[in-house]
């Protein structure tokens, strides 16, 4: 359990940068669109904390935080200064208007008239219901339109937002499975949303959210039993019909038919439990980098264009922790390809964990 490691040369080198985190069991990490220098992590005991100078020093940000289990954080893009937190006990929201300042927050005036003030988090849960006090799985913001947010919670399946969090319905029509670990809405296509279940593959909506189908042709599975787990999905959004998942036990697969058919992604691969997944745009070819449980970051150069396999290559990993984890497993800081920061918690056995990128966009051109 290693807390926070950054590189700035593209993974040769890694340092730790932890100085005032109290819980190194990192489970979720983002950071602010506007003010590069301003992250926030979740963790499993220790809520939130912010950096606003590269991760060189860290402070809690708990205040009115029911539940200090972080399992999810998300940035609106539009308006940096809005955060959701999922915890293990339903969603919070968080006006931060103080991101690059000194991590105190003051009260400041209504930004959204919406009786929501910068002086702590604010609980969200009108209509949201869930296993063992609404735990929440996964949560994402519609890059399209930041007042459309998704999130599940245990045994409950998703449920949607259309006013910035305030209600919440729930929109499962068609799910066989209400374990959702991960989601992707595709950049420009706000009808087209992908759902990753614990056992049942993954899942496809093209209205929006209202209603859901299985789309697992090709996501072939190591377990006698067919059953496959999905981590992370990403969407290219240059390319919005490539779409990338990465499972539990059976590696990452790629999909150039908006999740029609899907073919492995495995040639090389080491560890085929991937967490995580990042694509970085910015590179030719473009790079997919994979969080695992056990191997560290790898990287795919694929080209977006083949859906023939591609040789995954192991990445420098800091010290002895070698399962990449947190929100997403790493990050691009915006204009940045060689500044990498990863959320690093090392476990004794393999547990699903929902480990997706929560950049507002995480593809630099």
């Amino acid at each position: 359990n290693s807390g926070v490691a950054k590189t700035t040369d593209g993974g040769t080198t890694w340092s730790f940068v932890n100085a005032g985190i109290t819980d190194l069991h990192i489970q979720t990490i983002v950071i602010s669109s506007d003010v590069p220098d301003t992250l926030y992590i979740g963790t499993v005991s220790g809520g939130v904390f912010k950096t606003f100078d590269g991760g060189t020093n860290w402070s809690t940000m708990n205040s009115g935080l029911g539940n200090v289990d972080v399992r999810k954080l998300v940035i609106d893009p539009n308006q940096p200064y809005i955060i959701y937190a999922g915890t293990r006990a339903g969603i919070n929201l968080l006006v931060d208007e103080d991101r690059n300042n000194n991590g105190n927050l003051d009260a400041e005036e209504d930004l959204n008239n919406n009786g929501l003030l910068d002086n702590g988090w604010s609980a969200m849960n009108n209509g949201i219901t869930g296993q063992h006090d609404i735990i929440v799985k996964t949560m994402v913001i519609d890059p399209n339109n930041t007042s459309t947010i998704l999130s599940s919670t245990a045994s409950s399946g998703i449920f949607t937002s259309t006013n910035s969090g305030a209600n919440w319905t729930n929109t499962s029509v068609g799910l066989t499975n209400n374990f959702i670990y991960t989601m992707a809405i595709t950049p420009g296509e706000s009808n087209t949303i992908y759902a990753g279940t614990r056992g049942s593959g993954l899942f496809k909506s093209i209205d929006g959210g209202l209603s859901w189908f299985a789309s697992n042709t090709g996501l072939a599975s190591n377990d006698s039993d067919g059953i496959v787990h999905i981590n992370a999905i990403v969407v290219d959004p240059a390319l919005p019909a490539t779409v990338y998942a990465g499972t539990q036990d059976n590696g990452v697969f790629k999909s150039m038919d908006a999740g029609s058919s899907w073919v492995s992604l495995n040639d090389g691969l080491t560890n085929n439990t991937i967490n995580s997944l990042t694509l970085v745009r910015n590179s030719t070819p473009p790079i997919l980098l994979a969080g695992t449980e056990g191997d560290g970051v790898l990287e795919i150069q694929s080209s977006t264009t083949s859906s023939s396999s591609a040789a995954l290559k192991s990445e420098t990993t800091p010290r002895d922790s070698n399962n990449a984890s947190g929100g997403g497993g790493g990050i691009i800081f915006p204009g940045l390809l060689i500044l990498l920061v990863l959320a690093w918690a090392k476990r004794m056995i393999p547990l699903p964990r929902v480990r997706r990128s929560c950049l507002s966009n995480p593809i630099v051109t």
